[in-house]
């Protein structure tokens, strides 16, 4: 079943995030070099898009959601650090237990 994105893929960009060539790419995601290059064009065009084992594996090697999506995301971070957490953690817990 092919996935239905509105965006086309940048491959130029998912090269850049992934520091690996269109072959490797393709390589990675068990799929024919020429199937990648479908990832760039509109679905109208004849264009497809990766599916989700594909996009779990460029994830893992570093490719943006601005490269397969056409979006930024942004992540806001709580500012605590792990050791704070775990000692915050730590107390729901003891406090459960009791």
């Amino acid at each position: 079943m092919e996935n239905d994105f509105l965006q086309k893929v940048d491959l130029t960009l998912l090269q850049k995030d992934t520091k690996m060539s269109l072959a490797q790419i393709a390589e990675l995601v068990e799929i024919n070099p020429k199937a990648v290059y479908k990832w760039a064009y509109a679905k109208d065009d004849g264009g497809s898009r990766p599916t989700y084992n594909a996009i779990r594996l460029l994830k893992e090697k570093g490719a943006s959601d601005k490269a397969l999506f056409g979006l930024d995301t942004v992540v806001e971070s709580p500012g605590v650090d792990d050791a704070e957490f775990a000692e915050k953690v730590k107390g729901v817990l003891r406090a459960l237990i009791k």
